[in-house]
């Protein structure tokens, strides 16, 4: 798997977790739980740190499947489309309410939604991203976080 794909499959949904332009219930340092996640297809990162600011920074910081760093950040605004720096991307971002938020990701040539929810004590994020990859093929990855 190809260094895009893997970001894409397994980074990328946890920016989407930044509210507006506040960070609100979402703010703090989460980590990636990768036996309680699914992904399709996979292989799974070694692991994920994404640290989310009040401000809507998000900085992700993920050891791929082959033992490769991967870093990047966005800073997230509702309704805004922000470039991805570190990744050739861009995201669209809407908070549903304080706990669920949606974004659109663009990489040109494909592109995959995302779904972030907060669960109710604010411990885990589940985060739901379903599209295309870079080689057309299906994503559907249901990855879970928790707070540190």
């Amino acid at each position: 798997m190809n260094m895009r794909i893997a970001v894409l499959a397994v980074a990328l949904p946890m920016a989407i977790c930044a509210q507006n332009s506040e960070a609100g219930l979402f703010a703090g340092t989460w980590k990636l739980n990768v036996a309680k996640s699914r992904y399709d297809p996979g292989p799974p990162p070694k692991s994920e740190t994404v640290t989310i600011s009040s401000d809507g920074k998000v900085d992700v910081v993920s050891i791929d499947s082959a033992g490769k760093r991967i870093e990047w950040s966005v800073v997230l605004k509702n309704g805004v489309t922000s470039p991805v720096n570190g990744l050739n991307a861009k995201v669209t971002h809407k908070q549903l309410n304080d706990h669920t938020t949606v974004d659109d990701w663009n990489f040109g040539d494909f592109s995959q939604v995302g779904k972030a929810l907060l669960s109710t004590n604010g411990k885990v994020i589940t985060y739901d991203l379903s599209g295309r990859d870079a080689s057309g093929r299906a994503v559907q990855n249901v990855e879970i976080f928790d707070r540190q």
